[in-house]
């Protein structure tokens, strides 16, 4: 179901609307570029899996693709909420592969969206 604006609601009794909403668009226009340079910007360091085993640089480079690919998540709720999304609201997708990043959830989070906010801004 669409969502109606007070805007739309004046236009459908015959009323001009005082203001004109706007749609703010933070999503880079070439999305696998996008998703390359999180790539780029995002550290890999080893981690310890499961039952004492330690990453190797496929396990690496995966977690990280799979961070890079997550940030257009990100940037989509950045545009629905108007403001960057918290840790939480992006999900377990995040938590399970920030290992990759740091050994601290909230460090991971840090670096995770300063590469994201990077990349974004390097598109423009």
């Amino acid at each position: 179901m669409k969502a109606f604006s007070p805007a739309m609601t004046l236009r459908g009794v015959g009323e001009k609307s005082p203001t004109e909403p706007i749609q703010l668009t933070l999503m880079p226009k070439d999305k696998a570029a996008f998703v390359r340079r999180v790539f780029e910007n995002l550290p890999s360091l080893q981690f310890q899996m499961y039952e004492g085993r330690i990453s190797d640089d496929t396990a690496q480079d995966y977690y990280r693709k799979e961070l890079a690919e997550l940030a257009i998540k990100f940037v989509q709720l950045e545009e629905a909420l108007g403001r960057p999304p918290e840790m939480k609201e992006i999900g377990e997708k995040f938590l399970y592969r920030s290992n990759v990043l740091s050994a601290d959830q909230a460090e991971a989070w840090r670096i995770y969206s300063d590469a994201v906010r990077n990349a974004k801004n390097a598109m423009k």
